[in-house]
């Protein structure tokens, strides 16, 4: 659901729903039906699928409230916590972007634009990306001398790590100006038979030009010196 944080954040706390169990969902059943699949089970990994009970400013969920009371939590209490930890991660978070100089946008996905690079691929790669409906997953863009790294804003793991070489064109849609999207080839741009157009979705239009503005200077400067 939008606004709340996934198991990805790495912290299971109070207030938190587990949904399923092995694959299978769990939701209502009673703690008699819950110990018998646990037994049935016992032995393997236990694989959870856990949903948040706080969104990410720390507000608790309105439908988790009449559980936490249920058992007997200070759920203001809790709330406080929760903003508390909320607003450490997000300066933490600040500062490591400041430090890394890198941009704070939505990664949507990627499409293959087959052998051709060229930028005209890019308005219907970022059309055929948006219907895919895929979850957007925040992401930090860090554009810098040799080429261009995408990272989870979650836990800083690369996920696509590009050189200027790679890229073979960069851009976006006139009607769709807060989408950004560049293409690369699976090896020097200028050799390559297979292209992959990787789309992104910025907080304003002006983010998105100031984006496309710094990848189009690296990719310039970098193919005017080979």
């Amino acid at each position: 659901m939008h606004g709340f944080r996934g198991l990805s954040w790495n912290k299971i706390e109070v207030g938190d729903v587990i949904d399923e169990a092995f694959g299978i969902c769990i939701n209502g059943w009673r703690r008699g039906r819950v110990s018998s699949l646990l037994r049935q089970k016992r032995g393997l990994p236990v694989s959870l699928k856990i949903i948040k009970g706080h969104y990410d400013n720390g507000c608790v969920y309105p439908g988790v409230v009449p559980l936490l009371q249920r058992l007997h939590l200070d759920v203001e209490s809790l709330q406080e916590q929760f903003r508390e930890v909320a607003l450490a991660e997000n300066q933490e978070t600040s500062l490591i972007n400041t430090q890394l100089g890198g941009q704070t946008v939505q990664y949507l996905g990627s499409v293959s634009v087959g052998g051709s690079g060229d930028v005209s691929q890019i308005e219907h790669a970022v059309t055929a990306v948006s219907n895919q409906n895929r979850q957007p997953v925040g992401v930090l863009l860090i554009t810098g001398e040799i080429g261009v790294q995408t990272l989870l804003r979650t836990n800083k793991k690369m996920i696509l790590n590009h050189s200027y070489t790679e890229i073979s064109s960069c851009g976006r849609r006139n009607d769709m100006q807060d989408y950004f999207a560049y293409i690369a080839g699976d090896t020097s741009c200028t050799i390559s038979s297979h292209f992959t157009c990787y789309v992104f979705r910025a907080a304003s239009v002006d983010q998105s030009r100031d984006i496309l503005l710094t990848l189009a200077d690296g990719f310039h400067r970098t193919h005017w010196a080979v």
